[in-house]
């Protein structure tokens, strides 16, 4: 079975950008080894995990500085980007058991130079399972201020959403039948 580089860059960046850096020991002889078990996944070669990670220094997505201990090895914005669109894909909108009874309102207006990013985000919101009232209005039972914020952030759209929480909607029984409320 062959992977693909970007499934290892992927859990690189992750696993670098869910701890906020690594420390590496100035010795560190097995230190692809040692990221190929801190990305939690099992497989990767030595090389590939070489080559993920030195692309991603060249890229600029990762930061790698001296220190007294050994080297610290941190995301920079870049690669806070790309790890935030790579968590886009695996993006799940959670549903507890019990409804506190108020309703997530997400409206947008993205201007016309951002149209691509204006109907992928549509079309995230549609995947994840939200119920769309209008055009750029989308409604949602439960908590998601993370996940938008993500879409925002990977989008580049932050200053064209927003997101409401509201008790009553006047098309409420549409909506408590869409969620099998």
């Amino acid at each position: 079975m062959r992977i693909k580089g970007s499934e290892i860059l992927k859990y690189v960046l992750l696993g670098i950008g869910l701890t906020g850096l690594v420390l590496v020991a100035i010795t560190a002889p097995n230190l692809f080894s040692a990221l190929g078990q801190f990305t939690g996944r099992k497989g990767y070669r030595k090389q590939q995990i070489r080559r993920a990670f030195d692309y991603a220094r060249k890229s600029q997505m990762i930061e790698i500085k001296k220190t007294p201990s050994g080297y610290a090895v941190m995301l920079t914005e870049k690669g806070k980007e790309r790890m935030a669109k790579f968590r886009l894909g695996e993006l799940e909108l959670a549903k507890p058991k019990k409804w506190d009874g108020k309703w997530r309102v997400v409206i947008f207006d993205i201007p016309e130079r951002y149209k691509l990013s204006r109907l992928v985000f549509a079309k995230k919101l549609k995947e994840l399972g939200l119920a769309q009232m209008q055009k750029s209005v989308w409604v949602w039972p439960y908590d998601l201020q993370d996940e938008i914020d993500l879409m925002k952030e990977a989008y580049e759209i932050r200053p064209f959403v927003r997101l409401i929480l509201a008790q009553n909607i006047d098309r409420q029984t549409d909506l408590l039948k869409f969620f099998n409320l």
